[in-house]
C-alpha cells in the first residue's frame, strides 16, 4: 500500500513539473508578437524574456558625448563613431568609395575596423585617407581570393594593420570601454565557406549606456559566442546581416536585451535580380518588435545617429518612417512577399 502511495505521488509530481515546463516554454514561443491589422501599429506587448542590464561604467570629467551614425550606405554597412575623448572609429566601408566620401567628407579616421572581406562592408575602403591611425580586421582568415579582398587586404597591410585572431580590448580613449569580439576563435580555425561567421563585433559601453555592432554575424556565429558566453548585452544594438533570416535569432536577442535597434539595409536593392539577399526578413523585424518599438533603417529612416553622455541617450534619423514601411519586409526569398508583417495569433 505504501509502496502504491508513494508511486502515485512521485507520478504526479512529474506530471505537474512536466506540465509547468511545457507551458513556459510554449510561453516563450508565443510571447511578444504584435498584430498588424490595417496599418495600425499593434497595441500592447511584452518583452519576451527579462533583459539583461549592462554594467555601467564611471565616466571621466573630462569627456564628452559619444555620437554614432549609422550611415545610409545601401545595402552595405557603414558607421561612423566619434568617441567622447575626440576619436574617430569607422565600422566597415560600405561598397562605394563615392558614397562614402560623401558621407564622411575629410574626416581623418582614427581607427578603421573590417568586420570581414565581403564587397559590401570594405567596398569603399579607398575613400579613407592614407593616415589611418590604425586597421584591424580578420586577416582574411576565410580565404577569399575575390579582387577587392585581395587589394583591401595589400591596403591594410601597407599600414599600422592589426589582425584579430581573438576577442581583444581596444584601447581608444579613457572615456569608453571598448572590445571586439569573435567568433572564430575555435579550434577548427575560421569559416571558410561563410565569410559572415568570421566578422568581427565591436562592444563599446560609455556609462550606461552601450552598443553591439552585429556585422553580418550569422545563425553559426551567433550560436558560438551564446554557448561561449560572451557578455554580450547592449542598450543598441545594430542589427546582424541586415535582418536576414539567418541572423538575430531569439536567443541571442536575448542575450543582447537591447533597447534600441537599427538595420543597415536597402530593401529595394536587396531584391534585385543580381543580389536576391530579401533583407529584412519578416521573421527576423517579428523577433526583433517583440522586445522593442525603437527600430530603426537606413532604407527607411536615412543616416541614423545615436548621441549619449553616458547617462541619457538620444535619438534622430533623416526622416520618419510609415507605419505601414516600418513593419514590412520579406516573408520568403522572393521579391513578391514584400508587405507588411502578418497577424500572428497568441
Amino acid at each position: 500500500m505504501r509502496k502504491s502511495s508513494l508511486a502515485i505521488a512521485l507520478a504526479l509530481l512529474l506530471l505537474l513539473g512536466g506540465g509547468a515546463l511545457f507551458v513556459n516554454l510554449a510561453g516563450d514561443a508565443l510571447t511578444g508578437y504584435w498584430s498588424f491589422v490595417n496599418s495600425v501599429r499593434p497595441h500592447g506587448w511584452a518583452p519576451a524574456a527579462a533583459t539583461p542590464t549592462p554594467t555601467p561604467t564611471a565616466i571621466p570629467k573630462s569627456c564628452g558625448s559619444l555620437n554614432v551614425r549609422v550611415l545610409n550606405v545601401g545595402q552595405a554597412d557603414a558607421i561612423f563613431i566619434r568617441t567622447p575623448g575626440g576619436k574617430t572609429i569607422l565600422l566597415d566601408a560600405g561598397d562605394s568609395k563615392r558614397e562614402l566620401s560623401a558621407l564622411i567628407g575629410s574626416a581623418r579616421i582614427d581607427y578603421f575596423i573590417a568586420t570581414h572581406y565581403h564587397q559590401d562592408h570594405i567596398g569603399g575602403y579607398e575613400a579613407l585617407h592614407s593616415d589611418v591611425g590604425a586597421i584591424y580586421d580578420n586577416g582574411n582568415c576565410g580565404g577569399s581570393t575575390s579582387k577587392i579582398a585581395q587589394d583591401f587586404l595589400a591596403f591594410a597591410k601597407a599600414g599600422n594593420h592589426v589582425v584579430v585572431a581573438q576577442d581583444m580590448p581596444l584601447k581608444i580613449d579613457d572615456c569608453i570601454n571598448a572590445k571586439l569580439i569573435v567568433a572564430y576563435d575555435r579550434p577548427q580555425g575560421c569559416w571558410k565557406d561563410d565569410e559572415n561567421q568570421n566578422s568581427i563585433l565591436l562592444r563599446i559601453t560609455y556609462g550606461k549606456q552601450s552598443f553591439l555592432f552585429a556585422a553580418d554575424c550569422g545563425t553559426e556565429c551567433e550560436n558560438t559566442l551564446i554557448q561561449q558566453a560572451t557578455p554580450l548585452s547592449a542598450t543598441v544594438l545594430k542589427v546582424g546581416h541586415h535582418g536576414s533570416a539567418t541572423s538575430s535569432s531569439a536567443e541571442f536577442l536575448r542575450a543582447i536585451g537591447a533597447s534600441y535597434y537599427v538595420i543597415s539595409v536597402n530593401a529595394t536593392e536587396s531584391a534585385q535580380p543580381n543580389k536576391k539577399y530579401f533583407h529584412p526578413r519578416q521573421a527576423t523585424l517579428s523577433r526583433i518588435y517583440a522586445r522593442s518599438q525603437n527600430l530603426a533603417r537606413t532604407d527607411l529612416n536615412g543616416n541614423v545617429h545615436y548621441i549619449t553622455d553616458g547617462n541619457t541617450l538620444t535619438t534622430a534619423s533623416d526622416k520618419k518612417a510609415t507605419q505601414r514601411e516600418e513593419f514590412s519586409g520579406f516573408a520568403s526569398a522572393s521579391a513578391d512577399t514584400y508587405g507588411p508583417i502578418p497577424e500572428v495569433a497568441g
